[in-house]
């Protein structure tokens, strides 16, 4: 009795600590419930934001996803604890595509004895109800009304024509073995296996889940199979779960896991030097060299190497309808690339190859796009016609390496101001926009607009702004030249490709409806309106191929289209990822994505 009721003090004293408005942070790593074994491991994650969502299907930003993927779980996953990210089977012991007619069907055999948190059973059943509140919140029927909202990553789950990707009519449970389950699909999508590995399509349960209702944030408690469940979630204070002990793949290490939050990253670094907290993700710049000082903290990219390669994909695109490939070849070769990683961006970043980041299976590293080099610049420029003076061609000048030495003609390519014979070019000036608000992206602009006047091309670059993106730039403006930053949603490479280069993708046709449904504006679109159709016919045998390993050789073909061939991006650069945790931690799953998934992590 004594016990309990010291239980209970304690549990009132959190109470009031909680809603006196201060000392959250404190109380959460100082206070652990009791516990009967003698050792007690407690994880501290430092967040700076809130998640946005408490609802898997509705899961779109990180936060939202490094809170669910700790709780729920997805039939097949990619094995981030493996460099090579293959698809493993989570909730699904095994399953069969490649044998289906035109991929357009996938059986899944369940895993036997999987508990939910309120220790409810799965069967077949909750993934046919999975599935089917993905298209209720997609709103694939035109029917939705308030107060629901359509889910954020809906568009992920559809076709171009709005036509949702899985068919939770014909999808089946097999009556004689509850365990086997078939979703069937409204046309051939092999990218279905990377989209049933994201944190949206995370397995729910009837019971827990209703069909048509959405779980509210601050009032419902996400409830899935996953190795930990969620505690309790106090906004702008932390996220605390703890051991799920009938998780299916045995318990994990951690006895709880707490997401501690602090209002900024200067507070949540030095959180970190001071030993508070185990796991900080990317550190600031700045303090870097105190985090490789102390003995305590590891600084690492994947375990070995300094840095990997980040899945922000940085780039210029052209308006290929205007701009042809002979334009886009010369100006991709204009570009001091080196300039910019070095000088501008001050080596914390690397020259980017393709669309496709080199962390995401089927990127393609032999792709090279656009080489620095002024003299072939201006020698493409000058087999369109320009760069002569009574049939005389002006002095191209010479360059070896980066270093280029100017020729006899410098004061023509400087004074020349060129334009493509179609499309608006008014005062023979290119446009180039820009989204505003970093330092940096001012000098690459004005770097970009310095290059290529050396090659009589005349820029003048403009910012835009989130409420006139996109639909006022394409239809009114008429861009040229555009900066865009793209980051996958999940591992498949077609998460990528399709949305920069396909005139049909969903993302491009429903953001010209919904302007005010964009979550990232610069990360939505084909914006240009690449429209080729070796690529286009490429893509479409692509998405019907089921083989994993010739659809990710099709990825490849399709970068070196892009890049090689057409010059229709202008790759320029990937962000350097590096992980700051304490130095205990170990068996962290690094990936280019910075996904958080703690079941395999261990204190040494």
């Amino acid at each position: 009795m004594k016990s309990e009721m010291k239980e209970l003090a304690i549990f009132i004293l959190i109470i009031l600590i909680i809603f006196s408005g201060f000392g959250n942070v404190i109380m959460l790593l100082m206070y652990s419930p009791p516990h009967s074994h003698p050792t007690f491991e407690v994880l501290k994650v430092a967040r700076t934001s809130n998640p946005v969502t408490m609802d898997p299907c509705d899961s779109w930003d990180s936060v939202s996803n490094d809170m669910l993927d700790q709780v729920m779980e997805t039939l097949i996953a990619y094995n981030l604890s493996d460099p090579e990210f293959p698809l493993v089977g989570r909730l699904a012991s095994a399953w069969d595509f490649q044998s289906t007619p035109l991929g357009t069907n996938i059986t899944f055999q369940l895993r036997p004895n999987v508990y939910f948190h309120d220790d409810t059973l799965l069967t077949g059943e909750c993934v046919i109800h999975t599935f089917t509140r993905i298209n209720f919140f997609g709103n694939w029927t035109g029917t939705l009304t308030a107060p629901h909202h359509m889910a954020a990553p809906h568009s992920l789950y559809k076709f171009a024509n709005g036509t949702p990707i899985f068919n939770e009519t014909l999808s089946f449970v097999n009556l004689t073995n509850p365990l086997e389950v078939t979703l069937v699909l409204n046309g051939p999508f092999a990218p279905a296996e990377g989209l049933l590995a994201y944190t949206a399509s995370s397995i729910v349960h009837p019971y827990s889940t209703p069909v048509n209702e959405m779980l509210e944030l601050g009032e419902d408690r996400a409830i899935g199979t996953g190795p930990f469940r969620l505690v309790y979630y106090v906004p702008n204070s932390a996220i605390w779960f703890d051991r799920w002990k009938r998780y299916w793949d045995g318990p994990a290490y951690w006895d709880e896991i707490v997401y501690v939050y602090y209002r900024d990253a200067v507070t949540a670094n030095n959180a970190m030097l001071r030993g508070d907290i185990d796991y900080l993700g990317q550190g600031i710049a700045a303090l870097k060299e105190y985090f490789n000082a102390s003995p305590y903290i590891t600084v690492t990219g994947d375990g070995v190497h300094d840095y990997i390669n980040g899945a922000t994909y940085n780039c210029i695109v052209f308006k290929s309808e205007w701009i042809n490939r002979t334009w886009r070849k010369a100006i991709c070769h204009a570009y001091n690339y080196s300039y910019l990683i070095h000088n501008i961006m001050e080596d914390t970043v690397v020259r980017a190859n393709s669309l496709v980041p080199p962390g995401i299976p089927g990127h393609n590293s032999s792709v090279v796009g656009g080489t620095f080099n002024i003299t072939k610049a201006r020698q493409i420029m000058q087999s369109m016609g320009y760069g002569y003076t009574d049939n005389v061609p002006w002095d191209v000048g010479s360059q070896v390496g980066d270093v280029f030495t100017p020729g006899a003609n410098e004061t023509l390519w400087k004074a020349a101001e060129f334009i493509p014979n179609v499309g608006n070019f008014s005062g023979n000036v290119w446009n180039f926009y820009v989204k505003p608000g970093s330092l940096l992206l001012e000098f690459l602009t004005q770097r970009f607009i310095e290059d290529m006047d050396l090659i009589g091309i005349k820029v003048e670059y403009y910012w835009y702004w989130w409420a006139e993106w996109p639909i006022p730039l394409w239809w009114w403006k008429g861009i040229h030249l555009c900066w865009l930053s793209k980051y996958p949603n999940y591992y498949e490479a077609f998460n990528m490709i399709d949305s920069l280069v396909n005139p049909d993708s969903t993302l491009y046709s429903e953001t010209l409806n919904i302007l005010d449904s964009i979550v990232d504006p610069a990360s939505t679109l084909n914006i240009l309106k690449i429209n080729n159709t070796e690529i286009n016919t490429l893509l479409a045998t692509t998405v019907a191929e089921t083989s994993t390993a010739t659809r990710y050789e099709y990825y490849k073909k399709l970068q070196y289209l892009i890049h090689d061939k057409y010059y229709y991006h202008m790759p320029l650069f990937y962000d350097k990822l590096y992980y700051v945790h304490a130095a205990t931690l170990k068996g962290f799953p690094y990936n280019c994505m910075r996904n958080l998934y703690w079941y395999p992590t261990y204190r040494d």
